[in-house]
């Protein structure tokens, strides 16, 4: 009885501790899958462009003689990412878009336009209805498909809006982008 008291305090705080260490060995954990999980996408990522870059090396054994012009490596990325990449939707969903960006600052729209859309399927396919990659997705496309239909163009856009103001807050610039490609559907 006269040592109740320090045996319960000193208890107390041996549960703390020990509760204090499984948290953040937890967190830390958490931290490491997750940074392995992006070295190894990372990774994946890296094997793929390299493989895309060879194309270009002039003593490759090429169909075409010459240098490749950026559209054949451009075709060759879009011809590989689905099945080099399949079962990566994430990694699927960043490439087509950057592909997609450039045929369309190639002004390729024939080539440009499914690829923001395949992009956004990945995208949902890997993080489900609503992520900032989903929201990334449904802003290029909204972005692209602006001059052939801007209602499309619009709804797409304020889905975009609305998903990066609920996962980001107002203040952050990729709300501002969509809020001034928003604007520049609404003013054609």
């Amino acid at each position: 009885r006269r040592h109740l008291t320090a045996v319960v305090a000193t208890t107390v705080f041996a549960l703390t501790v020990a509760g204090l260490i499984a948290f953040y060995t937890v967190r830390v954990a958490a931290e490491r899958d997750r940074a392995q999980l992006e070295a190894a996408k990372a990774a994946r990522m890296t094997e793929f462009m390299v493989g895309l870059l060879n194309a270009s090396d002039p003593y490759a054994d090429r169909a075409r003689p010459g240098e490749p012009t950026v559209r054949e490596l451009l075709d060759a990325g879009a011809a590989r990412v689905e099945r080099e990449l399949a079962g990566r939707p994430e990694l699927q969903a960043e490439i087509m878009t950057v592909i997609g960006r450039v045929y369309q600052r190639l002004n390729l729209r024939d080539k440009a336009q499914p690829m923001p859309e395949r992009a956004l399927a990945r995208a949902r396919e890997a993080d489900g209805p609503s992520s900032v990659r989903v929201a990334q997705s449904l802003n290029d496309l909204g972005v692209m498909i602006r001059e052939v239909d801007y209602d499309k163009s619009e709804v797409l856009l304020k889905e975009s809006l609305e998903m990066r103001r609920r996962l980001l807050g107002n203040e952050d610039a990729k709300v501002a982008v969509t809020l001034v490609e928003l604007a520049r559907t609404l003013r054609d």
